[in-house]
């Protein structure tokens, strides 16, 4: 059986996802930013894996579960409601967040064996 690289690195799975969260570009004007993208992905994905349809619903989601959300990230200013989570991720390169979770599941894999 192979060892998971992030449990050998001593690292939890949830952070070693954070991390490569945080690597996508944040198309967004700095001095205008109210909610970090890697809150916002990090949302995003929780509120899919908990079968959120939509926005709405995922906005809806993490008001809910904002408790479990500041667990592992501030979210000093809440949880931005379903319009503004659509315009956002509307806007975030497809090609950056597939990169981030293909980079992701590849610290999941062992090396294959000699």
């Amino acid at each position: 059986m192979s060892r998971d690289l992030a449990a050998q690195s001593g690292k939890s799975r949830l952070s070693v996802l954070l991390e490569h969260l945080s690597t996508i570009d944040d198309p967004r004007d700095v001095r205008r930013i109210l909610h970090p993208l890697a809150e916002i992905l990090f949302l995003v994905v929780c509120g899919t894996i908990a079968d959120c349809d939509d926005c709405d619903d995922i906005a809806g989601w993490g008001e809910a579960h904002l408790d479990f959300l500041r667990r592992h990230l501030p979210f000093t200013h809440g949880v931005p409601g379903g319009r503004w989570l659509t315009i956002l991720m509307n806007r975030v390169s497809p090609a950056l967040l597939q990169a981030a979770f293909i980079a992701r599941a590849q610290c999941h894999r062992s090396p294959p064996s000699a």
